[in-house]
C-alpha cells in the first residue's frame, strides 16, 4: 500500500510541475514541442514506476520457489517429505488400536541410486504399555508393511 501511495504522489507531483511549466510557456513559439516534452515527462513518471512494480513482484515469486543445488537435496527433500507422510500414517494407526506411542521414528534405507529398500518403524511406549507391545509391532507390520521395533521405556 505503501508503494501505491508514493507511486501516487509522484503522478501527482509531475502533475503540477508539467502544470506550471505549460503556463509559464502558454504565449511561447515552443508550446508545442514544451507540450510534447511534458506529455513524455508525464508518461514516463506513470509508466517506469509500474514497470518497476512488475520487476519486483517478478523476482519475489522466483524467491518464493525452493531451488534445489543437486537432485541429491531434491532427494532428501522428497525423503523427508514421505516420512513425515509415514508418520502421520504409523500415528492415526496405532491410534486406532488404542496405542499412543510416547515417540516414533520412521527409518528409510535407500540404495546408491536412491530407491526406497526398507522403511522401519522405531517405536517407544509406556511401560504401563507393555500389554500393547506385541500388538504394535504386529499393526505395524500386517497394516503398514514396515518392519518394526518396539521399546518399553522405564518412565
Amino acid at each position: 500500500m505503501e508503494n501505491l501511495y508514493s507511486w501516487a504522489l509522484c503522478v501527482t507531483i509531475c502533475a503540477v510541475i508539467a502544470c506550471l511549466t505549460e503556463m509559464l510557456t502558454s504565449d511561447s513559439k515552443l508550446e508545442k514541442t514544451v507540450r510534447m516534452v511534458l506529455g513524455g515527462f508525464m508518461l514516463c513518471a506513470v509508466i517506469v514506476p509500474l514497470i518497476d512494480a512488475v520487476n519486483t513482484v517478478k523476482e519475489i515469486e522466483l524467491e518464493a520457489v525452493p531451488e534445489y543445488s543437486s537432485e541429491e537435496n531434491m532427494n532428501n527433500a522428497e525423503i523427508d517429505m514421505l516420512k513425515k507422510e509415514l508418520m502421520i500414517l504409523l500415528n492415526t494407526t496405532l491410534q486406532k488400536k488404542g496405542i499412543e506411542p510416547l515417540s516414533a521414528e520412521i527409518s528409510l534405507e535407500t540404495d546408491d541410486s536412491g530407491n526406497i529398500e526398507k522403511i522401519s518403524a522405531d517405536i517407544v511406549l509406556s511401560s504401563a504399555d507393555a500389554e500393547k507391545k506385541l500388538t504394535a509391532e504386529e499393526t505395524v507390520q500386517t497394516e503398514l508393511g514396515m518392519e518394526c521395533n518396539v521399546v518399553l521405556s522405564g518412565h
